[in-house]
Order: C-alpha cells, then structure tokens, then sequence
C-alpha cells in the first residue's frame, strides 16, 4: 500500500470538495474590518522603546542617506517608509501608522492568497485565524520591519503557489507577486532571504512534480535572476551589515521558542487551555500537509513543508548561534502555521471544523487579544520610569544612560531636560536624533568609533570634557536608567555617580501600566534615584 493510499484514512474526516463559501466578500470586509481594529487600537498607548526611537532617529535622516548609506543592519525599506511618513505626520504618537497598515494589509493578503489558491472556506479559516494573531497584532504595533516582512513574504507565498497551480491570475501577476513580495521581504529582513529561499525551493519540487519541468524551471529562473538583480544593491552590503549586530546569549532560546508557541499564533487562550489550544492549532498545520497530499494539492503541501520547517531550521539555530530576539526570528514562521490550519479547517467535515474554529478563537483568541490590547508591552516603559522619577520629586533630573538606543528611548519619552549618555567613560551630552547623522558613515563605524570621534562627526559640542562629574556639576539628583547595560558597565556607571557625591535612594524595575501580560512577563527597565548632598 502506497503512502497515498494509506492517508485514505483522512476520507472519513475530510471533504475532497468543500461547499462553496457563499456571501465571501461580507466575510472578508468583516475580518478585515476586526483585524485592522486590533492593529490600529490604541496605537500610542504604549511608550516608545528603544529599537522604536532609532527607527525615528533614522527617520528624519535625508533619503539619499537612507538609500546609499549602511545606517543600520537591517535592510533600508523600513527606514525609507517611515522617512516617507515622517514627513506627511511627524507627530511621534503616530509613528506606528506604517506597521500597523502593513498588518492590516497582511491580513487581505493572505485572505486573497488563500482564496486564490484554497478556496473561499480557507481564505476565511485562515484570515480569521490570522487577524487574531497576538503577535502579528503585537509587532503591528511596532514601528519596525516585521509587518513590511511578512507582508512581503504573503505575496511571495502566493506567487509561488499561483506559479504551480493557476486559479485566478495569469502566470504575469503571479510572477509579479513572487519578485514583488520578495524584494519588500529581502529589504525589511536579512530574514526575507532565508524565508524566500525555502519559498522559491518549495515552488521549484512542486513545479517540477506538477508541470513540464523544462519550461518550469525557465521560468522558475528568471523570476529569480529578476529578483536577485532588484535586490543585489543590498544583497552586496550584507557582509557588513551583518559585522554590525553584536547578537544576543542564547540562553534564553528556549523561552523565546515557548513565547512564540504561546503568542504568535494568537491563542494563549485561559489559563490551563493554551497549551492544548495551540497543540490543536500547531497540529492542524501538520495535518494540513497530509490532506493536500491527499488531494493532490502537491503545490500546498511542499509551499506548507517549506514554511512550518522554518521552525526545526530556526529551533536548531537558536542552539548554534546567536540571532536576533528568537520570537522575531520565528515570526515568520506564522504564515505557514496559519494558512496551514486555515487550510486543514477548510478540508475537514463542516460539523468538525465548526467544532475547531469556535473553540479556538472564542476560549484563545479573544483572551488573548484582551490581554494584548489591554496592556500594549513594549521591551521597555521609560515613559513608566519618568513618572516613577516624577512621583518622587525627581522628574526634572538629568537622565545617565548606557547605550545609544537607551539615549534615544529616553529623548522620544521626554524631550525636555538632559540626557547624557556614558560612553566607555567618556559623556555625550544627547541632543536628540541629530545623533544619529553619525551612522551615515555605517553603523559598524559608529558601534566601533570613540566619543571624540563621534563627537567630530557631529561637529563638535556633543563630547562633555571632564565626564560624569562635569556633565553633573551644580546638579543634585540624577535618574540612572537602563534596561540592558553593557556587562560592568552598570556598576562602572554608579562608581562614578558616588565618587562625586551622589547616593542611590532607590531603585525600582519598571513595568508601569504597560507590563504583566503573556508577552512580556519579565520587566526590562530599572530606575535608579540618586541625590547628592548639598
């Protein structure tokens, strides 16, 4: 008995046929409407946090700049989007419009891409699913790369898939939204290349298992070649780009991996339940390979393998390396969890996938959302330690801080009074995102370069001749605040604050009225008080 013979055995569960979806486009407009209200909820209610700040920072840089200049280790479409929407709307408060469009517009992505190449009953499986994803919502709320990523990596998706198997589009659009889905995908995320790697692989079996594979592979190629020649301005600057980041200890790889489990899918669900709840989702994505072998979908199921082994692929990277924030990393992972339950749920019996869908979305999804939507966590709350610095009569104390991206957080949460930012013991006085004109000469340059050498780049008056104890002189309180400081150099920090006379009063870790959820459980921020004597 053949192994397609012996998945016969799904027949008693599954349909080859699904009804067709009556009323679609209603079903659409109402998933799109609830997933784009999740995004655009209370948008600047939380803080903005460090990696945010910088992404500000470069905003306001000039475009050339941002095009020609390796400002940062991530690709420069990001940049270049929020430069855009800089200048349409500087107002800080609004400065997550263009993640939250991008996740909204995921969510009709992926409701298109499903319906093109699934069927209606899974493009609305799949969409519901989607829309409630707690940390595409999350990272929505973020003005940072990973909505424009995934958003690229749908359209890719659905190119690949429409490559092997036309439905609705002619072979031009599919290829079109294969080279276009890609580029955004490869300029937001060194990620894209790895996640588009497996895309273009899975297309290339199913193409070649499906279809005359000379002509296939032609094609296959140039849609490629294309993509490679639109992309390669970048793809020459990532060796030092790469030299930039500065990676992270794996130790906690293990529990990056159970945050993604527990949120990326959207269903944390009530205490007890979120375990089995994503167990059911998680299973529903493997089963959904099985039936599309079962129904000879072979395009589905290799685009489906290709997506969910991003998480064996990364699991095993975690343990070799050291990536940036795990449950980044595995946030592509999301798309083909998704579309692989919302395309299992499509196939089973309808009184089944009733029974599926209801449970999971009404016991997960909208504890979740709650959760999420109530709290808004950001990695740190210095809006939250200024109003503890406040609450003690300290509010208009001089802020010392440890690494740029802090100096940064802190200026966009209070713009007023001083912020000096220690630096190998030497003291920038931090005038506000002018600083980061100095990455125009690539931030490998200024990760590497010395104070003074900052300080010329940026013509003078940064560098505070004499440290701590000229940058604090007639001062007598000072707010030492710092999420993740360099090792020893917090203790460095606050040798030098007492051996000018300052005391610590308190310190306090912050997570204010934007912590305590499943997605940040562990507060990253500390404040620490200190007065000198008169």
């Amino acid at each position: 008995m053949s192994f397609l013979d012996r998945l016969s055995i799904l027949d008693r569960f599954t349909t080859r046929d699904p009804a067709p979806v009556a009323r679609f486009w209603l079903w659409f407009a109402a998933i799109l409407v609830a997933g784009t209200i999740a995004r655009f909820w209370n948008l600047g209610g939380a803080p903005i946090w460090m990696d945010e700040a910088v992404t500000l920072g470069f905003a306001r840089l000039d475009l050339w700049t941002l095009l020609t200049k390796n400002v940062d280790n991530h690709p420069p479409l990001t940049w270049v989007i929020q430069h855009i929407w800089h200048a349409i709307n500087p107002d800080p408060d609004h400065a997550r419009v263009p993640a939250a469009t991008f996740g909204a517009m995921s969510v009709a992505a992926i409701l298109l891409a499903m319906r093109d190449t699934a069927g209606g009953r899974a493009a609305l499986f799949t969409g519901a699913l989607f829309a409630f994803a707690t940390a595409h919502v999350h990272y929505s709320q973020d003005a940072r790369m990973y909505p424009f990523l995934i958003f690229g990596l749908i359209l890719a998706a659905w190119g690949g898939l429409g490559h092997v198997r036309p439905n609705l589009h002619g072979p031009r659009t599919y290829a079109a939204l294969y080279v276009i889905g890609g580029a955004i995908a490869i300029y937001s995320h060194i990620l894209g290349l790895v996640v588009m790697a497996l895309i273009g692989f899975a297309s290339l079996v199913a193409g070649g298992l499906t279809q005359d594979r000379t002509q296939f592979a032609k094609d296959w190629f140039i849609r490629n070649i294309i993509l490679f020649v639109i992309t390669l301005p970048w793809l020459i600057q990532i060796p030092s780009a790469a030299g930039t980041f500065p990676g992270i200890a794996g130790d906690n790889s293990l529990t990056d991996i159970q945050w993604f489990f527990r949120n990326a899918t959207g269903f944390p669900g009530l205490p007890g339940w979120g375990i089995l709840l994503e167990t059911v989702y998680f299973g529903l994505a493997g089963l959904s390979i099985l039936i599309a072998l079962r129904h000879g979908r072979i395009g589905m199921a290799a685009m489906l393998t290709g997506l969910i082994a991003l998480f064996p692929i990364f699991v095993l990277a975690l343990h070799i390396s050291n990536p940036i924030m795990a449950n980044k990393t595995l946030l592509a992972g999301i798309i083909g969890v998704t579309m692989g339950a919302g395309y299992a749920l499509s196939r089973l019996k309808p009184a089944i996938a009733s029974i599926v869908i209801a449970g999971v979305l009404s016991a997960g999804a909208f504890t979740s959302m709650a959760n999420e939507l109530t709290h808004r966590v950001k990695m740190e709350d210095y809006a939250g330690a200024f109003a503890h610095a406040a609450n003690a009569g300290l509010g208009d104390a001089p802020v010392v801080t440890c690494v740029h991206f802090h100096a940064a957080a802190a200026w966009e949460n209070r713009r007023e009074g001083r912020i000096l930012y220690y630096r190998r013991g030497d003291v920038l006085d931090y005038k506000g995102p002018d600083y980061w004109r100095a990455a125009s000469r690539s931030m490998s340059w200024l990760r590497a370069a010395d104070a003074d050498e900052i300080n010329a780049a940026l013509g003078g008056d940064w560098l505070i001749e004499g440290g701590l104890e000229a940058a604090l002189e007639g001062e007598t309180a000072a707010l030492f605040i710092r999420p993740n400081c360099p090792v020893g150099r917090e203790d460095e920090i606050l040798a030098g604050l007492q051996s000018i006379g300052f005391t610590a009063t308190d310190t306090t870790r912050i997570m204010g009225a934007y912590g305590g959820s499943l997605i940040l459980e562990e507060p990253l921020t500390r404040i620490t008080l200190l007065q000198r004597a008169d």
